[in-house]
């Protein structure tokens, strides 16, 4: 549990309500510590490396608890005032202000344990929902950058078919090229024979007048 130990106190010396979920000098160290608390503010105290006190006091009485050092001030402040609320609906002024060392346990004792356990669930639900945020947030990053893959595969293989299909283009205009080539070579060919042909006819011609 985060919430160990919260107390409620009037004045300097007198324990209204105590309730711990952890043995040990915790409940002494907290009541030295209550008669050291600045008035009319809200502070928190680290202890050992590992637990934190916070406190709220206001009109001499004072509210505390002692948390796991990773607890969250957030909620470790949220159930001091949630505790302080409950106090005061709870008790009229006369009660609160007439009530010596642990007269009032028995009738609020229940409801401290009541709030550190919804405080203490609440911040597990906090880490659930954190959890479950971190996880869409990986699909949805896992997501984009299979898309960017699809996307880049897709890229690569139009520049392969458009690659290939250059390449055919570019033997079928090599090939016709050739072919056009030995095209204009036979027909060069065919004149010169014609060229000659004639030219013997007509030499033949010649010698056959003389």
């Amino acid at each position: 549990m985060s919430i160990i130990h919260a107390v409620i106190c009037r004045g300097k010396e007198t324990t209204l309500v105590e309730y711990t979920t952890a043995s040990g000098t915790f409940p002494q160290i907290a009541r030295e510590l209550l008669k050291v608390v600045d008035t009319e503010t809200k502070q928190f105290i680290p202890y050992n490396d590992k637990y934190v006190f916070h406190y709220i006091n206001e009109n001499d009485f004072t509210y505390m608890c002692l948390t796991d050092a990773h607890f969250s001030k957030k909620n470790s402040f949220g159930f001091l005032t949630d505790l302080k609320e409950r106090f005061l609906n709870t008790f009229t002024y006369d009660q609160r202000m007439g009530a010596i060392n642990y007269s009032l346990n028995n009738a609020f004792a229940e409801t401290i344990k009541k709030l550190m356990n919804q405080y203490s669930s609440d911040l597990e639900d906090d880490k659930l929902t954190q959890l479950k945020h971190q996880i869409n947030d990986l699909k949805n990053i896992t997501a984009a950058n299979i898309d960017n893959l699809i996307q880049r595969s897709n890229r690569i293989e139009l520049l392969v078919r458009t690659t290939s299909s250059m390449n055919v283009t570019a033997n079928n205009m090599k090939q016709q090229a050739g072919q056009i080539r030995r095209e204009t070579y036979l027909r060069s060919i065919r004149v010169k024979l014609i060229v000659g042909a004639a030219a013997a006819i007509g030499t033949l011609g010649f010698i056959f007048l003389v």
